[in-house]
């Protein structure tokens, strides 16, 4: 809603489109949280109401505020965590190896990208491969002239 009240470049404009600092950021990332994870029911109440000429019942909307169900709750986390993620998905997903993530996320040392990937991503396991419990079973099918064809 925010990006659509300006036209900028940035997620979280600031009020004339330029970007923002970390500070504000900072500071605005709770109330987001807090928004996200109450919400807030509207429901009419009946009341007595006195008048000149006597009682009269008249319906008021109140709001009242729940807390989301428990599989729909976001835990809060901060700005740093998006450097963690997308350096996940950058790995994971787009092939890119830990010397160029190093040199993206400027850090002096191979280990400190390491250590960013792994509290995501386990680096033991093989990347963009699935494994496969049987190797000579999953072999793909593939007609015996295409390889008469590629050998020869």
């Amino acid at each position: 809603r925010r990006s659509q009240l300006v036209d900028s470049d940035y997620i979280f404009p600031g009020p004339s489109g330029e970007e923002r600092s970390k500070g504000s950021l900072d500071k605005m990332l709770p109330q987001i949280f807090t928004r996200l994870n109450i919400r807030k029911e509207k429901y009419k109440e009946i009341i007595d109401r006195k008048t000149k000429r006597g009682t009269v019942k008249q319906g008021v909307w109140k709001t009242h505020s729940i807390p989301v169900p428990e599989d729909e709750y976001i835990p809060p986390f901060g700005l740093h965590s998006f450097r963690h993620h997308v350096t996940a998905h950058l790995y994971l997903y787009e092939g890119y190896t830990i010397g160029q993530l190093q040199k993206l996320l400027r850090h002096k040392k191979p280990t400190t990208t390491e250590t960013y990937l792994r509290s995501i991503v386990d680096l033991d396991a093989p990347v963009g491969l699935e494994p496969m419990e049987n190797f000579e079973t999953s072999k793909p099918k593939t007609a015996d002239n295409n390889i008469h064809a590629f050998k020869g």
